[in-house]
C-alpha cells in the first residue's frame, strides 16, 4: 500500500501572489492618500502662516503707534531711573540710581513709580494670553487700527486700575460657632450711607456705614444696627427701592415677598402667591413700583405696590428659579437664572414668549446682574462667571479663578467693567470684564488682625482661608469699598487701593 500523497493546495498561484497590475494599483492608491494628506497639511500650515503674518502686522502696527511715545520718553530718560527688564522674571526690576539726577528727597516718589512699574509688568505677564487675545479681537471688530489700539490701551489701563485690597473693618454678625449667623444678602441703600443685612437669623439689620467704618478702624468688632426688623422666616435676598430710599424689599423661605418702610421699621406690603421658597427679589429701576421675584416653584412673578392683592405677571420656567433681575436700562426686560443651567430673558410686554435662552453654564445659575443695558453678567455653581450680550445667545467671555460648586457666594458690580464675587475658599475675587482671570483676591480670615493688607491675586501668600465660604458681597461705588460676609458670621469691609 503506497504512502498517501500530501493534500494538494487548491488555491491557484495567481490568488496567492498579487499581480504586477494589482501592486501598481495599490502603490498608486497609497501615493494618492499620502499626496492628499501632505497637500492638506501644507494648506493648513499656509493658512496658519497667513494668520500669523496678519497678526504680526497688527502687532507691528501697535508698535508703530507707540513710537512717538517712546521718542518722548527718551528725552527725559536721563532724569529718571532706568529699569532693567532683561531678566526672565517678570516681577524683577533693577534701578540704576547711579545715573539718576534726582535728589535724595525725590527717591520715595521714584520708588512709588518703580513699584507701580513692577506691578504693571507682572500683571502684563500674568494676563499675557488674555491681553493678546483682546488685542487681536479689538482689531477684528474695530473700524480702524487706531480705534483698536485705543480699546486695547483701555484694557491695560483698566487692568491696572486697582493695586490691592485692604481689610479696614470687621463686624461680628453672630456667634462664630452658630450657623444661624450666615448672611445671605448685603445691600447698600441708593445713597450708600446705610447698608442692610439679612440671612438665616430671620432679621433685617440696617447699619450706618460711616459709623461702622469709624468704629471698625478703632478696633471695634461689635456694632449695633440703627434698625432691626424681625421676619417670620429665613431671608434669602434684599433689594432697595432706587427712588424711594426708605423702602426695602425682602424675599424669604416661606414664599413671601415683603416691602418694608425702613424709617418706620414695619412692612408696607406682603405679597404671597409663591408656593415654595423665594430665592431672589429685585426692584425695577425704571419703574420702581414694580418688583420681580423668583422661586423654587419655577415661577417668576411681577408685582406692583399699587396692586397689593395679586401679581401682575407670571412667567413659568422649566426648573427652580435661583435669581431674577430687571434690565436697569430698559425695565421692560427681565432675566432669571435657573436650576436648568440656563438664563431666560423675557419682555414684560409679551410675557408669554421668551425672548432668549442663554446656554453655556454647566450647573445652576445662581446670580444675574446687568453690566449695562446690553450686557448681562451671570454666576453659576459650575465655578464660572459669564458675560452675555442680550442680543446674542452665546457668552462673550467666561471668567474663572474663584471656587463655587454648591453655595450662593454673592455677586456685585461696580460698573460695566468691574465686578466682584465670593468664593468657597472663604475669599473674595475682583474681576475686570476684559480678562478671564481675577485681578485681586482677598482672604476672609476671621483670625486676622484689622487692618490687614491682602495680597494681589497670583502673588505668593494668597493661600485659601482655613474654612467657611463667602456668602454675600456688595460694592460701594462712592469710595470703592467692598462689603463681604461669610458663613462664619463675619462681615468685613475691604478698601480697594489704586496704589
Amino acid at each position: 500500500m503506497g504512502r498517501k500523497a500530501p493534500l494538494a493546495v487548491t488555491h491557484s498561484t495567481s490568488n496567492q501572489t498579487p499581480s504586477t497590475k494589482e501592486l501598481d494599483e495599490g502603490e498608486e492608491m497609497l501615493h494618492e492618500a499620502c499626496r492628499t494628506f501632505l497637500e492638506r497639511a501644507k494648506l493648513r500650515r499656509q493658512r496658519e502662516m497667513a494668520r500669523l503674518n496678519q497678526q504680526m502686522q497688527l502687532f507691528d502696527s501697535g508698535l508703530e503707534q507707540l513710537q512717538p511715545v517712546q521718542a518722548a520718553e527718551s528725552i527725559i530718560s536721563t532724569s529718571t531711573p532706568t529699569i532693567d527688564t532683561s531678566s526672565s522674571d517678570s516681577q524683577r526690576a533693577v534701578f540704576d540710581f547711579e545715573h539718576a539726577s534726582e535728589s535724595r528727597d525725590q527717591l520715595p516718589h521714584l520708588m512709588v513709580g518703580a513699584n507701580h512699574q513692577r506691578r504693571l509688568q507682572a500683571r502684563l505677564y500674568k494676563h499675557f494670553d488674555d491681553l493678546q487675545e483682546a488685542y487681536l479681537e479689538h482689531h477684528a471688530v474695530a473700524d480702524d487700527k487706531r480705534e483698536a489700539f485705543r480699546r486695547f490701551a483701555d484694557d491695560v489701563r483698566n487692568m491696572d486700575q486697582f493695586a490691592r485690597l485692604e481689610s479696614v473693618c470687621r463686624l461680628r454678625y453672630g456667634d462664630l460657632y452658630n450657623n444661624n449667623s450666615i448672611v445671605s444678602s448685603i445691600e447698600l441703600d441708593p445713597e450708600e450711607n446705610r447698608f442692610a443685612t439679612a440671612g438665616v437669623s430671620k432679621q433685617i439689620r440696617v447699619y450706618d456705614y460711616n459709623t461702622v467704618l469709624s468704629r471698625g478702624r478703632q478696633g471695634a468688632e461689635i456694632h449695633l444696627p440703627i434698625l432691626t426688623m424681625d421676619c417670620p422666616s429665613k431671608i434669602s435676598c434684599l433689594a432697595w427701592n432706587p427712588v424711594q430710599g426708605h423702602q426695602l424689599a425682602s424675599s424669604d423661605n416661606h414664599g413671601s415677598v415683603r416691602v418694608w418702610d425702613v424709617n418706620a421699621g414695619t412692612p408696607i406690603t406682603v405679597f404671597q402667591e409663591h408656593e415654595r421658597r423665594v430665592w431672589s427679589v429685585d426692584v425695577n429701576r425704571q419703574n420702581p413700583v414694580l418688583l420681580a421675584s423668583g422661586s423654587d416653584d419655577r415661577q417668576v412673578k411681577i408685582w406692583s405696590t399699587r396692586i397689593p392683592q395679586h401679581s401682575v405677571y407670571t412667567m413659568t420656567g422649566p426648573a427652580n428659579v435661583c435669581c431674577v433681575r430687571f434690565n436697569e436700562s430698559d425695565g421692560n426686560y427681565v432675566a432669571f437664572g435657573s436650576a436648568d443651567h440656563h438664563i431666560h430673558y423675557y419682555d414684560l410686554r409679551k410675557p408669554n414668549k421668551e425672548v432668549w435662552t442663554f446656554r453655556g453654564h454647566e450647573k445652576a445659575v445662581s446670580y444675574v446682574q446687568f453690566l449695562s443695558g446690553h450686557e448681562l453678567l451671570s454666576a453659576s455653581t459650575d465655578g464660572t462667571l459669564r458675560v452675555w450680550r442680550v442680543d446674542q445667545q452665546n457668552a462673550h467671555r467666561a471668567f474663572a479663578g474663584h471656587c463655587n460648586e454648591r453655595n450662593f457666594v454673592g455677586l456685585a458690580r461696580r460698573d460695566a467693567n468691574f465686578f466682584v464675587t465670593g468664593s468657597e475658599d472663604n475669599a473674595v475675587y475682583v474681576y475686570y470684564k476684559g480678562l478671564t482671570a481675577p485681578l485681586l483676591r482677598g482672604a476672609c480670615d476671621t483670625e486676622a488682625a484689622v487692618p490687614q493688607p491682602v495680597v494681589a491675586a497670583g502673588q505668593a501668600g494668597a493661600e485659601p482661608a482655613s474654612r467657611g465660604f463667602v456668602s454675600a458681597v456688595s460694592w460701594r461705588r462712592t469710595d470703592d469699598a467692598l462689603l463681604v460676609a461669610n458663613s462664619e458670621g463675619t462681615l468685613l469691609v475691604y478698601q480697594l487701593h489704586h496704589e
